[in-house]
């Protein structure tokens, strides 16, 4: 099953729904603010992508964050730093939406050919 994970009123996950459903894809959605993310998650996400691949720079919350926030979340690389964890679970909006899940592969962000690529 398709998990797709965001936040509803955003522009690109919108896009991705609209793909998957014009696909006759089925997916199940995940509202970052109605189902918080957890540690699980994340830590799965870390396994199979890389930091810069989950968090969004260009996002308002990154450039809200601390200058010790920041590099906080630069030692997420080493999946160990339960600090980093922390702040995406209490600040979900930092990562790269959407986040579509199919078996072990991860795609952040949407894009027509990589979904296409992913899922074909």
């Amino acid at each position: 099953m398709l998990k797709l994970y965001g936040i509803n009123n955003c522009d690109q996950v919108k896009k991705a729904k609209v793909w998957l459903e014009s696909n006759n894809l089925d997916y199940e959605f995940f509202d970052f603010k109605k189902n918080s993310l957890n540690e699980d998650i994340l830590v799965f996400w870390l396994q199979n992508s890389t930091a810069d691949q989950i968090i969004n720079k260009r996002s308002t919350s990154w450039r809200q964050l601390s200058d010790s926030e920041k590099s906080c979340l630069t030692e997420l690389e080493n999946k160990k730093s339960k600090s980093a964890l922390t702040i995406l679970i209490n600040k979900p909006t930092l990562v790269k939406r959407p986040v579509l899940e199919f078996e072990k592969q991860i795609e952040f962000g949407f894009n027509e050919s990589k979904y296409s690529k992913l899922l074909s």
